[in-house]
């Protein structure tokens, strides 16, 4: 899979345990890559409001 993270979710990430960190990057890859196929846009254009532990905004 493309890696679809954005500069600050790395940083986050970075901040979380190993299997957390994976997971992260990982949901908001899949997340990201299928709405950029769905809409046909760059995955990385398409924001994810969501910090770990907490609703999405």
């Amino acid at each position: 899979m493309q890696d679809v993270a954005t500069v600050e979710e790395i940083k986050i990430a970075k901040n979380l345990t190993n299997s957390r960190s994976k997971i992260f990057l990982e949901t908001r890859a899949y997340l990201r890559q299928s709405l950029s196929t769905l809409f046909d846009l760059d995955p990385l254009k398409i924001p994810i409001n969501a910090y770990p532990g907490e609703p999405p905004s």
